[in-house]
């Protein structure tokens, strides 16, 4: 997963990808002529002093067009002169426009012109320095981000110009819009990739301030409230980061992750953000002992500190009581990024409370039996189910179940735990009644067929411990369980 991101040109948008986002972005194929035309438009706006109309199209139809087109150093200076004006009142949506231009140039440059990239960083700057014309709001603040984390990772680039790439990111997390990405969340993604950027940058400065607001900004009244989605982008940013740590060597910054984020318990922290991080880095450090990383001992190292920081977050949860049937309603999201985490991170070593918070997810997240059996009698006794069997497809095509399907193996392994935690085991949901409303299912069924093999290979285990997972239990099945006599 994290080599698809090294060759996608655009982090954000691979991001909105592998998070089932739905705001993935539709770029259109516009002909050679129009592009032309476009940039035209833009050279003349420029030279006349007049921002009207058709300039704000023009941009509009370049970036709409992002992913075809080719913004060469030329154009680049024209767009970075657009951005230095100062006298002439542009329209605020040509900002974030021309930022995203921007952004294309230095994504598509081989090597691009490190006197062209001080130039953006300091008409960047001003914009934010002079606030006569122009009130930044959080898509300006957003894309900003992204061009700065995007300018401090280009390897050609000289050491200065990261630093002043990295000192303007940090300088624009400070602002107050920046917080607010969170009420449009579109632009969630974006800020993630400005310092996913960042935080793969040769240079080490500021990067424990880029930590703490990737791990913070969900604390904030004014951030955005932590969500699945977010938590699977936290995942595969961390991922992409830690992947590229390690084929680098780069051992200073994967020990300066791992004390700071994952033996460090800090408060301003969100839970849901640390754990799917620490899952994150066990993802990449599987793929990086298998692919032969320069440095074992500090990869192995570095996975054993994040399941530990993993079993600490889940035992908090357990000791907290939320980790209950009656209670965890609050721990919901936390719950989805525990199922989610587990099942895409890899093998993990047995651990009681990773073990107690994945059976609540499934029982009460993914495979929620106790809601669909109270749903469907209650519709069964008034002789319509409708509503439930399309509550149930919903459900089916949620983010979470579409995460998690095909990686059972993992969850039955996690099974089996010592003699001496064999007493943590769900028995609302005991074998028999499980056996007696899913094997009457249809047999031409596949998802019954899985239900049937779990079953067989409990009784092959002689496991105390159950928690059904049928993630891709099929709507039919459900309606079947709802009609069964033994419901």
């Amino acid at each position: 997963m994290a080599r698809r991101a090294n060759s996608s040109l655009f982090l954000e948008e691979w991001l909105r990808d592998v998070s089932g986002s739905s705001l993935v972005k539709q770029n259109s194929a516009p002909s050679a002529r129009s592009i032309i035309q476009a940039w035209s438009e833009i050279r003349e706006s420029l030279q006349n002093q007049k921002f009207d109309t058709r300039y704000l199209q023009a941009l509009r139809a370049l970036v709409s067009s992002e992913s075809t087109i080719h913004v060469a150093d030329p154009q680049a200076k024209l767009l970075i002169s657009i951005l230095a004006l100062r006298e002439v009142s542009l329209p605020s949506e040509s900002y974030t426009l021309v930022l995203r231009l921007i952004y294309v140039w230095i994504r598509k440059s081989f090597r691009p012109s490190q006197a062209l990239v001080g130039s953006a960083v300091q008409a960047v700057r001003g914009v934010f320095d002079d606030r006569r014309h122009l009130k930044p709001e959080p898509a300006l603040v957003a894309q900003s981000v992204l061009v700065s984390g995007a300018f401090a990772c280009v390897p050609s680039l000289s050491g200065e110009l990261k630093l002043l790439s990295l000192e303007l990111l940090c300088r624009l997390l400070e602002e107050e819009e920046c917080s607010l990405v969170g009420s449009q969340e579109e632009l969630v993604p974006v800020v993630l990739a400005g310092i996913g950027y960042a935080l793969s940058s040769s240079i080490e400065a500021h990067y424990v301030t880029l930590l703490d607001f990737l791990f913070g900004v969900w604390m904030k009244h004014e951030g955005p409230r932590g969500s699945v989605t977010h938590g699977l982008m936290i995942f595969h940013l961390i991922e992409w980061a830690a992947s590229g740590y390690m084929r680098s060597n780069n051992v200073n910054k994967m020990s300066l992750f791992a004390n700071e984020v994952l033996e460090t318990s800090k408060a301003k922290y969100a839970v849901f953000a640390v754990f799917m991080a620490a899952a994150g880095v066990l993802r990449a450090s599987a793929a990086g002992v298998s692919n032969g990383a320069q440095n074992f001992e500090i990869v192995s190292k570095l996975r054993s500190v994040a399941e530990k920081r993993m079993e600490s977050e889940a035992q908090l949860l357990v000791s907290s009581g939320n980790v209950t049937l009656a209670s965890m309603q609050r721990e919901v999201p936390l719950l989805k990024c525990f199922a989610i985490a587990l099942a895409r991170c890899g093998s993990v070593s047995p651990s009681a409370p990773l073990l107690l918070c994945l059976a609540s997810a499934l029982l009460t997240q993914v495979f929620p039996l106790g809601q669909i059996y109270e749903s469907f009698c209650k519709a069964s006794g008034k002789g319509f189910i409708g509503p439930e069997l399309i509550w149930v497809r919903e459900h089916l095509s949620d983010v979470i179940v579409k995460r998690i399907r095909g990686h059972n193996g993992g969850f039955l392994q996690s099974i089996c735990i010592s003699k001496s935690r064999e007493q943590i085991y769900c028995g609302e949901y005991d074998l028999g009644f499980l056996s007696k409303s899913l094997l009457t299912a249809p047999s031409n069924c596949s998802d019954a067929s899985w239900c049937r093999r779990y079953i067989a290979w409990r009784h092959r285990k002689n496991c105390r411990i159950v928690f059904p997972y049928g993630c891709r239990l099929c709507a039919r099945c459900y309606e079947t369980m709802a009609k069964s006599n033994s419901v």
